[in-house]
């Protein structure tokens, strides 16, 4: 086996716990980190930090997709979990290839 299908194989899964986490991350910041540049983006990033480690272990990865998220964003904080939820699933199925798709769906 070469080594990308090695590091592909081997990708760490984002278990029920790390979720949780991050659910109560956004709860509790989704709207304190508010501002008109970026609107909810930093409370975004600050709620996936761990999750996106997880998914890209590759630092420009991993840059990558925290850039995307800082991105501008504004929900309701009920809302936020769905949608921040859709978007992980698709990171972590699809990888850095689903940016595009993620910032459309935010």
């Amino acid at each position: 086996m070469n080594k990308e299908v090695k590091a592909e194989n081997n990708k760490a899964t984002i278990t029920k716990k790390d979720r949780h986490n991050a659910i109560l991350r956004w709860m509790f910041m989704g709207s304190a980190l508010y501002n008109y540049e970026s609107g909810q983006a930093s409370s975004v990033v600050w709620s996936l930090a761990k999750l996106l480690r997880k998914i890209y272990p590759k630092d420009e990865e991993y840059k990558e997709a925290l850039d995307n998220h800082f991105k501008y964003f504004n929900t309701t904080t009920a809302m936020g979990n769905i949608i921040l939820g859709a978007t992980t699933a698709m990171e972590e199925k699809d990888g850095i290839k689903s940016k595009d798709a993620v910032q459309a769906l935010k």
